[in-house]
């Protein structure tokens, strides 16, 4: 047997930790001058603990292949899975300034004809989603929401027409339009994730995350989580993202003694400082390796974090051939993030139902995920937390992001 080459040694506060990005095990060590090499003069019995948990590895693993494995796998071995994200418009009823779709670029993109969008859709189900035998659905946006008649519409084709077919649905949505009766609904059409953001507080939040007519939104939105949370069922998983944007700890405390405390374990929280785009520019005094206080005081109050949701991948972008998002001009892209980047769109549904796809950009986009070619990412101990960062970063500059660890890795230590 032989040390995993994915341990790392971490200093948190006044604890030394060994964390392992492979099997996400974490040992919190009791001797503060505990170095690597000591894993060496273990005993037996020690080391057969270690094996299960992942920090040792039998002499003949190569982690590295596996990882790489599981990585070409995800890309081309199973074709049963399918996960598409309708955009059936960009219209919100918001007008976050951060909001990376104000962007101008292509309009067609932006122009919602929902009627022409479900109705080709239904073509593409028909002729399509036989052929897997999990399908996931996701519902994004602008607000979602904003086309629910036709989102439950297709719903109701889909469940009429392919009665036997194996799906479930998810939503990113602002929540505001998250009553009862619509988390009924989602219900109803196997809504099995749901995410809602919140900016910090809620004196930060209503100067962001405001309706168009300068409405604030807030006291909305607390109340809608807190009703829809006790609506869900058990197997549905509610991630309250909440955005940093010059926010402190206690002020975000205050956010979560908002929600019930009777629901509270229901919620996976997620943390995330707003950065600057091509849109925005800003001064932000939350950075992405200060996140440790924000996690302990969410876990104190009974919520849990959110581990990577995405395992083995750096975002959903990342994933293989079974995985795009359907534009409101029926266009397929790999990621929405950057509209302007062409390289991201790689097909298209026709008329008729059919797809249609660029096969040059989707051998590109490979290419773009791949990091395995990549000489720092070989070295790196963190690579199964990060598989080479953000695809769309990698696309457009030539070089990789790397994730920052309180980012891709410290929330498996909760």
């Amino acid at each position: 047997m032989k040390v995993s080459e994915y341990n790392h040694v971490l200093q948190i506060d006044d604890k030394k930790y060994i964390y392992n990005s492979f099997s996400k095990s974490s040992i919190c060590v009791n001797n503060a001058d505990f170095k690597m090499e000591d894993f060496e003069k273990l005993n037996s019995e020690q080391v057969e603990v270690l094996l299960k948990e992942g920090f040792w590895v039998e002499d003949d693993c190569s982690e590295f292949e596996m990882l790489k494995y599981m990585f070409s796998n995800n890309y081309f071995g199973d074709n049963s899975l399918l996960n598409i994200v309708l955009v059936p418009g960009m219209d919100c009823n918001f007008k976050c300034p951060y909001c990376f779709e104000k962007v101008p670029g292509n309009q067609a993109l932006f122009q919602t004809n929902q009627g022409r969008y479900f109705s080709i859709l239904k073509k593409y189900a028909k002729k399509h989603l036989k052929r897997y035998e999990n399908i996931e659905i996701s519902l994004f946006g602008g607000e979602p929401l904003l086309f629910s008649e036709g989102i439950f519409d297709f719903f109701d084709f889909i469940n009429k027409e392919m009665p036997d077919m194996s799906y479930f649905s998810s939503i990113v949505t602002n929540g505001a339009l998250l009553d009862e009766k619509m988390t009924e609904q989602l219900i109803k059409y196997k809504c099995k994730s749901v995410q809602i953001t919140i900016d910090g507080w809620k004196m930060a939040h209503n100067k962001t995350r405001i309706f168009k007519d300068e409405t604030e939104s807030y006291d909305l939105l607390i109340n809608n989580i807190n009703k829809s949370l006790a609506l869900l069922p058990d197997d549905c998983l509610f991630n309250l993202r909440i955005n940093l944007n010059n926010v402190t700890v206690e002020e975000v405390k205050q956010t979560l003694e908002d929600i019930n405390e009777s629901v509270r374990s229901k919620i996976r929280v997620l943390f995330r400082p707003i950065y600057n785009t091509d849109s925005y520019k800003h001064e932000n005094t939350n950075k992405v390796y200060d996140l440790k206080p924000f996690f302990d005081i969410a876990c104190k109050m009974g919520f849990n974090i959110v581990k990577n949701t995405y395992y083995y991948q750096a975002c959903e972008s990342c994933s293989g051939n079974n995985f795009y998002f359907i534009m409101p001009d029926l266009s397929i892209w790999k990621c929405i993030n950057d509209i302007n980047f062409s390289d991201a769109k790689v097909g298209q549904i026709t008329e008729d139902g059919d797809l249609e796809f660029n096969a040059k950009k989707l051998i590109n986009w490979f290419r773009y995920s791949n990091c395995f070619e990549d000489e720092q990412c070989k070295e790196c101990k963190l690579l199964p937390d990060c598989y080479g960062g953000c695809v769309l970063y990698r696309a457009k500059r030539g070089k990789r992001l790397c994730k920052e660890f309180e980012m891709a890795a410290l929330p498996y230590l909760y």
